[in-house]
């Protein structure tokens, strides 16, 4: 467990946050490119701005120890 959580994990394991839809995979990725309305392939994948978050935020200690 960690030693710092938030009030809403209540001491609970990792495993009571996890679930198993027992639906296929493709049903899921269906039903989720409906609702975001993902219609077509995207184009110019920003590689670049998700390695400057994962560096200068997620990386961080404020980000990951501010519980």
């Amino acid at each position: 467990m960690p030693l710092k959580q938030p009030d809403y994990r209540e001491s609970r394991p990792h495993a009571d946050f996890l679930t198993n839809l027992k639906v296929p995979a493709d049903e899921v990725k269906a039903a989720l490119r409906r609702a975001w309305k993902a219609e077509e392939p995207l184009k110019g994948f920003p590689t670049e701005r998700i390695a400057a978050l994962a560096r200068e935020k997620y990386a961080t200690r404020e980000w990951n120890f501010k519980f």
